[in-house]
Formats: structure tokens, sequence, C-alpha cells
């Protein structure tokens, strides 16, 4: 009984079962493309560049994919981004065998796979609404993102036993398999195409410039509509002001403060993606009682809440010398409830935005909307490196605690503003 009600319908059910299996063999490349990197190139640059080219796609190419979204077939979409994924997976598998790989290769690869999620991610994020009722929207995004951070935990040791015993080769395959598979499950989804335009009619001159300019709607949507302009604030402030702590300032602390060995950031990237998972199951239930503005608030309360005990932390271990491992013990503690919190907080937002939008036009803006979010994130990752670099992590901190509250303060003014329905999530 528990397992059906986790899965609404067939449709969701074999969704649900691509973008895992397609997931699983993601992660597990992308661990081990990160070890093939550090063992062929010592220089963590190389790494930094790779991880970069992912980005670049994304901000080039979010627009058109979600236009895509919006004008096509979502689950076609769906299907050939995962058949490019799977020529790919195998153009590298055969190169390797032919000993032709090296690092050129894998930064090529990465835009490409890169590429084919810019198409694949906004006809995900459009087709939900399709599948269920707006009802069913919370529980289905809490069991679609609380089954990803499960094979989130699993697939990256998986990745890289696979890699250590068998070899790059066979990760490439396996993630071959594993497009393969998504688009078998992908087959089996029926959903009813909306405002589809014919290839024939796209042709056309006027049709071809009258799309190419729907490429600049979710702007003229987010400008028009407080709620939309409002969430991304929200999210703008957190890729700024939060997430970088996670990336790139937990990384900082363990390695070159606590001069831990990466076992130890290891059992922390479980303990986050644990975190997460929780979190997915919360918000399920907290959307019986509360609406999600008013758990977008809280959430951004207890976030600065969070950043503050952060900040105590790394000032303490400043002043008073504290034992690394009780340092360690309690950045796990923190790094658990933050991710937790952040899981309350991108949920009930990307429902607002869902509930919020057309149909027609959710493709275009949730693109457009990812788009900002991963904009953000080079901005906040340069900022609390900028503090790092002057042994000034506390005053990060508390800035960043400060801004995250002041625009707690202004969610919770606004929240009679926001056009939220009241049954819930």
């Amino acid at each position: 009984m528990i397992m059906k009600s986790l899965f609404i319908n067939d449709n969701f059910t074999n969704l649900l079962f691509a973008r895992i299996i397609s997931y699983a063999g993601t992660s597990l490349q992308g661990t081990a493309i990160a070890l093939y990197i550090i063992d062929k190139e010592p220089s963590v640059s190389s790494l930094a560049i790779a991880l970069s080219l992912v980005i670049i796609p994304q901000i080039l190419f979010g627009p058109v994919g979600g236009l895509a979204a919006d004008r096509f077939n979502k689950r076609t979409i769906m299907m050939v981004s995962d058949i490019f994924g799977l020529c790919v997976a195998l153009f590298l598998c055969f190169s390797v065998n032919a000993g032709r790989v090296n690092i050129s290769y894998i930064y090529l690869a990465s835009i490409l796979f890169s590429l084919s999620i810019v198409f694949f991610a906004p006809a995900m994020d459009s087709i939900f609404p399709q599948l269920m009722t707006k009802e069913e929207l919370t529980k289905g995004n809490s069991v679609y993102n609380g089954s990803l951070d499960v094979v989130q935990i699993v697939a990256p040791m998986l990745g890289a036993a696979i890699y250590s015993v068998l070899g790059i080769k066979w990760v490439f395959l396996i993630n071959a398999f594993s497009f393969f598979l998504s688009c078998y499950f992908l087959f089996k989804v029926n959903v009813t195409v909306v405002n589809r335009i014919p290839l024939t009619e796209l042709v056309n001159e006027n049709k071809l410039f009258k799309t190419f300019k729907e490429l600049f709607k979710p702007a003229e949507i987010f400008l028009k509509d407080r709620t939309l302009r409002d969430m991304m604030l929200f999210n703008y402030v957190i890729g700024v002001f939060v997430l970088p702590l996670v990336s790139i300032g937990f990384i900082s602390l363990l390695k070159n403060t606590l001069k831990l060995n990466n076992y130890f950031f290891g059992y922390l990237q479980s303990t986050l993606v644990i975190g997460a998972f929780i979190g997915a199951i919360l918000v399920n239930k907290m959307s019986k009682n509360k609406t999600s503005l008013q758990c977008v608030s809280l959430s951004l309360f207890m976030l600065a809440v969070v950043l503050i005990l952060q900040s105590l932390c790394v000032y303490a271990l400043n002043v008073f010398a504290l034992n690394r491992f009780l340092m360690y013990a309690l950045i796990l503690i923190l790094g658990f409830f933050l991710s937790f919190i952040l899981r309350l907080f991108y949920i009930p937002m990307h429902v607002i935005v869902q509930s919020n939008t057309e149909l027609g036009q959710l493709g275009r803006v949730s693109s457009f909307y990812w788009m900002l979010t991963l904009i953000a994130q080079p901005m906040g990752q340069l900022s609390i490196s900028y503090f790092i670099d002057r042994n000034a992590l506390v005053s990060w901190l508390v800035l960043s605690s400060s801004i995250v509250l002041v625009t707690f303060l202004y969610s919770s003014r606004k929240e009679a503003l926001i056009c939220v329905p009241n049954s819930g999530l």
C-alpha cells in the first residue's frame, strides 16, 4: 500500500523509473570522469575546466530547450535527448577501447552530455503537471526528488568502485545502457501534446520568426508576474549566499582548516544527501497545514539561523582551537540541517512556479528560471572564495546570514500579496 501511494499513476511511475535509471548512469559517469581526470591530470584546474564546460550549454541553450518543451512533444524531446546521450557514451566507450581517449575527449563529452540535459530538463519539469492534479504536484515532486536523492547517495560510491575495478570503458558502457532503459520507460508514458507546432509550419518564415521571438517570452512573464519575480529573488539569494557554503565552504574547512582526508568529505556528502532526502519526505507532510509560500518563508528563516550557527562554529575554531573531530561533528550536524532546509525551500518554490505558470509556457519559464539560477552560482562561489583566501569565512557567513534574514522578512511581509492556493502546496 505504501509503494502504491508513492506511485501516483502509471505514467508518473514510468517517468520516474526513466529518470532514476538515466540519473544513476549519469551520476556513475560523473564520479568516474572526475577520478579519471585527476588520474590523468594532477592539476585540479583540469577538473575545474570540465565542470565549467557543463554550465556553458545550459546558459547558452537553456531558453531554446524551454521553448522546445513548450512547442513539441515533451516525451519525444526526452527520448531524443537520451538517444543522443547513448550515442555519446558509446562513442566514448569505443574510443577508450581503441586507445584514443584523452582529456580533450572528456571536455567535449562534458559539453555534449550537458547539451542533452538542456533539452531533457525543461521537458521533464513541464510534463509533471500533465501527469497529475495540482493537489498531487507536491507529492509527485517529493517522490521524484527523494528518489533522486537515494540514487545520489549510492551512485558516486558505486561509480568510484566500477572505475577502480573495471575501468572507465565499463562506466561509459553502463551509462549507455541506462540511457537505453530510460528510453524504454519513456516510450510507455502517454501524454497530451500542448501547443505543438508541426515542422511544416515551423519552416514558414513568419512562424519561425515568431518562434524565435518567444525565446524572450519568459523574461516578459517574469517581469509581469510578481509571484515569479519574488521566487526568482529568493532563489538568487540562496544561490549566491547559501549554496557556496555547500560547494566550496565545507571542502575548504575540511581540507584546508581541519586537514582531514577525502573519506571525511565523502561522509559529509552522504550526510548532505540524506538530509535532502528526509526534507523531501517532510515537505509533503508540511503541505497539509501550510501554504507553499509559508514553507518557503520558514525555510529562509531556518537557513539564516544555520548560517549564524556555522559562523559561530568557525569563529570558535579560530579563537579557541577546538578539537578538529569535534568541529567535524558540528559541521556534519549543521550540514545535515542545511541540506534538509534547502529541500524544504526548493520543493515548495518549484510548486509555486508550476502552479502560477500556464501549461503552454511552463517549459520556457522553467528553463529561464534555472538558467538564472546557474548564473547565480558562480557569483556566490567567487565571493566565498575571495573571503576564504583572506581567512574571513566568518565575515562571509555573517554577511550571508544577514541577507538571508532580510529576505525572510521580505517574504513574510509579501506573503499576503502572493497568490498561493490555500489548500496547501
